[in-house]
């Protein structure tokens, strides 16, 4: 899998669980833990589906919480206070991260395998 990936980026979207798994497989990936933008906010967005019963809005409250609480091994935090300023900012780290001199290394060798003048 890891050969079938070289070269290329891979977004995924998934739980903590599934977070922490893929950080063990991969230690160089960049993790994004995309957190509403209050507590408050949170409640509301689970609310507002209109779906679900008390019990299970009231689960999946808590679980988001847990969730959250795992943010301090993230490497980046955006706050999804707005949708369009959000995938802004996804955009921004991912952009920065494709400039990280350790990824660049392949690409700009040829600079350090001259000797001398042009």
């Amino acid at each position: 899998m890891e050969e079938a990936l070289k070269g290329n980026d891979l977004l995924l979207d998934v739980d903590t669980r599934g977070a922490r798994a893929l950080k063990k497989a991969w230690p160089g990936g960049i993790f994004v833990f995309i957190v509403p933008p209050s507590i408050g906010e949170l409640e509301r967005r689970l609310r507002g589906r209109g779906s679900e019963t008390e019990e299970t809005i009231r689960r999946r409250f808590d679980n988001a919480l847990r969730e959250i609480r795992e943010i301090v091994w993230y490497d980046y935090v955006i706050v999804n206070d707005e949708l369009d300023a959000a995938i802004d900012r996804l955009r921004a780290v991912y952009l920065a991260e494709t400039c990280r001199r350790e990824r660049m290394m392949e690409q700009i060798k040829p600079f350090f395998d001259r000797s001398g003048g042009v």
